[in-house]
Formats: C-alpha cells, sequence, structure tokens
C-alpha cells in the first residue's frame, strides 16, 4: 500500500511506516499547504488530508495529521494553536508563556490526531 503524507514532518512519516507494516509513507510533495484554521485537531488534519487527495498522486491514500502541546496552567492552550504559538521559538515562548506558574499548572500533554 502506499500513502502521502500531507505535512511536511519526514520524522512523522517515518514513524508512520514503522507503525504500518507493508505501506509505504511518503510526504507529499506540495509547495504550499492549506492554513490550519480548524477549531479541533481532527478538523486540521482531515484539511490536510482532503490538500493531499486533491494534489497528491491518485493512486495513494492521502493521511493528514495535526498535533499541539496542551498545559494545564494555560488553559489547555496552545493546543491546535501550538504550530503558530511559537514562532519560532517553541520552547522559549512556552516558557514564558509558563513564567509564574507552578506545580501541577506546568502540567502538559502532547495531543495528535490524524484523518484518512
Amino acid at each position: 500500500m502506499r500513502a502521502v503524507f500531507a505535512s511536511r514532518n519526514g520524522g512523522k512519516a517515518r514513524e508512520l511506516e514503522r507503525l504500518l507494516p507493508g505501506w509505504e509513507v511518503a510526504v507529499l510533495d506540495a509547495d504550499a499547504y492549506p492554513p490550519e484554521t480548524g477549531e479541533t485537531y481532527y478538523e486540521n488534519a482531515l484539511g490536510k488530508a482532503r490538500f493531499g487527495r486533491e494534489v497528491g498522486p491518485a493512486d495513494a491514500w492521502s493521511i493528514g495529521e495535526d498535533s499541539g502541546i496542551e498545559v494545564a496552567g494555560l488553559d489547555g492552550g496552545p493546543g491546535v494553536h501550538s504550530a503558530r504559538f511559537a514562532g519560532g521559538d517553541e520552547v522559549g515562548r512556552l516558557l514564558a508563556a509558563l513564567e509564574g506558574i507552578a506545580g501541577d499548572g506546568r502540567r502538559a500533554r502532547y495531543v495528535s490526531s490524524s484523518s484518512c
């Protein structure tokens, strides 16, 4: 089976390939991707999968994924806005936002959703 992963993240494509024995998963070759405007990870993943279906090879599955970091002390943020939240300095921006927040407020989780 063949699939295109509608993402620029080659590492995630390799992880998917390891999770799907017998599948060949390649990063979608596209100059630009649609904006992530969904309210949920799933909506963003679905938008990427649909984009991959439109511009990718017709004989391959299209997989979209969206993920983010949710921090208790930031009311679950940055969440679906994680990619736009950091502005290139993911760790620095997150630590700055957590200044003055202690204990369980610093608890974070990584959330991911996919769609085909």
